[in-house]
């Protein structure tokens, strides 16, 4: 361990290598994907290790950011991270040491659960017919290709002055289009994005057909 660590100190000093590679350079994650790997290959040397954040992977590192490190065969290595949100815009370095040091560096992120939907706004297309919309919450594009946002959950209830609350209703959408005819209810919507980690946070928004004068 010693000698890693001297070795993680100086990896200033050196450039990287034509045959040292990081597979992939990066990686985009969700907090709910599976487990995310490095690769690195060096054809020219039998010794390769990983940092990360400039530390040498020690017992600590692997169990509080859940990484393991497998040698696939003589020049190859894979180092994996579990999901984790204390994983995320972290650094990976891959090096070598024989017959000289090099080094490749990577970048780990790793995104939770969204932020709310931005400027929810109702717009009225006819009378008696009314379009929720709102801007989509900022996501990384994730490595894997999955998709970024699976979707919106839009929430609604309705109140009335001659009656109590209809109780909240649910659909997974992308775009909400809605008609009712009574105009004296009071639209309470709430609308949240879904991505591979879960449910994000939530924004509100209220349509009162009587004060927009429909």
């Amino acid at each position: 361990m010693i000698f890693l660590t001297f070795y993680v100190a100086i990896l200033g000093i050196y450039g990287t290598s034509g045959t040292i590679q990081l597979i992939p350079p990066n990686y985009n994650a969700s907090s709910g994907s599976s487990v995310i790997s490095f690769v690195c290959s060096d054809p020219e040397s039998s010794s390769r290790f990983f940092s990360v954040n400039g530390a040498s992977v020690d017992q600590a590192i692997q169990d509080t950011r859940g990484v393991a490190i497998n040698t696939l065969n003589s020049t190859t290595s894979r180092i994996t991270f579990q999901p984790l949100l204390i994983n995320n815009n972290i650094t990976v370095n891959c090096l070598t040491v024989l017959p000289e040091i090099n080094q490749v560096e990577g970048v780990l992120l790793v995104q939770g659960t969204l932020s709310a939907p931005s400027d929810p706004v109702i717009s009225v297309l006819s009378p008696g017919q009314q379009q929720l919309s709102w801007g989509a919450p900022f996501t990384i594009d994730l490595t894997d290709q999955d998709p970024d946002i699976l979707g919106y959950r839009v929430c609604y209830s309705m109140t009335s002055s001659s009656s109590s609350s209809i109780p909240m209703q649910c659909s997974i959408t992308s775009t909400l289009t809605y008609s009712f005819l009574n105009v004296r209810l009071l639209l309470n919507f709430s609308i949240a994005a879904i991505n591979p980690a879960g449910e994000g946070n939530i924004s509100y928004v209220t349509h009162s057909p009587c004060a927009s004068g429909e």
